[in-house]
């Protein structure tokens, strides 16, 4: 399993980020399960809604959480998802702190073998929605090009 790390501070925009993802992926999709919402598109707006869902490319599946602030709900759903519909990329959002307690923390601690420099992607704090917008898609952009990348090796 490959593991792709969405970081940033509080309020980033790490979950639009991850929800932009969603929508880029279920459209060279061939099956979505939105395990927390309703519908194969989420709206990306000034509310976002925390999510999982596992998205069908090329007979491999990528999940995505995009709650990654509790570390223990965070390693609760990976482990769910993992054991449920054994993913080939596992997409998750956490801050940028790394403490005691924390989500990096605890990826560090469970998947340390599974981080790698290169799957690790910085969201950036914009206090307007608008703005914000350019910059989230040129990392999910990023993001899906190293999707392609993974795919093909595995």
């Amino acid at each position: 399993m490959e593991l792709i790390i969405i970081k940033g501070q509080e309020n980033s925009g790490k979950t639009m980020t991850a929800t932009m993802l969603h929508n880029a992926l279920v459209k060279l999709s061939s099956g979505v399960k939105l395990l927390k919402t309703s519908g194969n598109l989420l709206s990306v707006g000034y509310r976002h809604e925390d999510f999982c869902s596992v998205i069908e490319l090329r007979r491999k599946r990528v999940a995505i959480i995009s709650a990654g602030d509790d570390a223990s709900s965070l390693k609760e759903g990976m482990e769910r998802l993992i054991n449920e519909y054994v993913p080939d990329i596992f997409v998750v959002c956490t801050r940028t702190r790394d403490r005691v307690g924390s989500s990096y923390r605890m990826l560090e601690e469970n998947y340390g073998n599974l981080l790698k420099k290169e799957n690790v992607f910085e969201t950036v704090k914009s206090d307007n929605i608008v703005d914000s917008v350019p910059v989230k898609q040129k990392v999910v952009n990023e993001i899906v090009n190293r999707i392609e990348q993974i795919l093909k090796t595995i």
